[in-house]
């Protein structure tokens, strides 16, 4: 068991366990454990959204406005290897790329 708080604005902390699965009466979220948010519908952010750790987004993911208001950044990877379809940006010849194996 991992206790975590989270903060929604002023209101907090509010404690969770990470390893306790979701008592959700209806069954959408069966067999899941408790995470900080978890929805069935959309989320709307309107500034920066700071993920420190992995990022796992299931469908797809967009980027609207201008290049100069939206951007991808891209951390250069030390070495050309990955998942097939994995992209990296390669410091060395300063060059991004798609691993295909």
């Amino acid at each position: 068991m991992t206790t975590k708080k989270i903060y929604i604005g002023s209101f907090g902390a509010h404690l969770y366990d990470d390893e306790a699965e979701i008592n959700d009466p209806d069954g959408d979220f069966s067999g899941e454990t408790l995470q900080a948010i978890r929805s069935d519908g959309s989320a709307t952010f309107d500034g920066d959204l700071n993920v420190a750790g992995d990022l796992s987004v299931s469908g797809d993911v967009s980027v609207t406005g201008s290049m100069e208001a939206s951007e991808v950044k891209l951390i250069p990877k030390a070495s050309s290897t990955g998942a097939e379809g994995t992209i990296f940006y390669d410091s060395d010849d300063d060059h991004v790329y798609v691993a295909t194996e």
